[in-house]
């Protein structure tokens, strides 16, 4: 099935087909609209990365090459939204997380 294409002359001419279609719109919070937009950047990144990237010829291979692939993007990958940093890096400025709480994870290294 074909997505609908739809142009739109104005809001109000939305909302009029949504509601008649049966659909309830729902606006966003300002933190679901950043969390929808993370979910955008790592679903692309992923897609780049690895589904483009690969000629499955199994699921194992999808699960390995996806593991490998977490660990490089949450531990050695720096993030532009971190100021460069990768996610566990930038944990780490924040007191909760401090080194000595959080290890180096899956690479096998140990709390400093």
């Amino acid at each position: 099935m074909r997505p609908v294409s739809i142009r739109v002359m104005s809001a109000d001419i939305l909302e009029s087909f949504v509601v008649l279609a049966g659909f309830t719109i729902v606006a966003l919070s300002r933190v679901s609209r950043n969390r929808t937009v993370t979910s955008s950047l790592l679903n692309r990144s992923y897609r780049e990365d690895i589904l483009d990237m690969y000629a499955f010829m199994n699921l194992q291979q999808v699960r390995e090459l996806t593991s490998e692939w977490l660990i490089e993007y949450n531990y050695d990958r720096g993030h532009d939204s971190l100021r460069g940093k990768s996610p566990i890096e930038y944990a780490r400025c924040f007191p909760p997380f401090t080194p000595a709480v959080l290890s180096e994870g899956p690479k096998g290294g140990t709390a400093k």
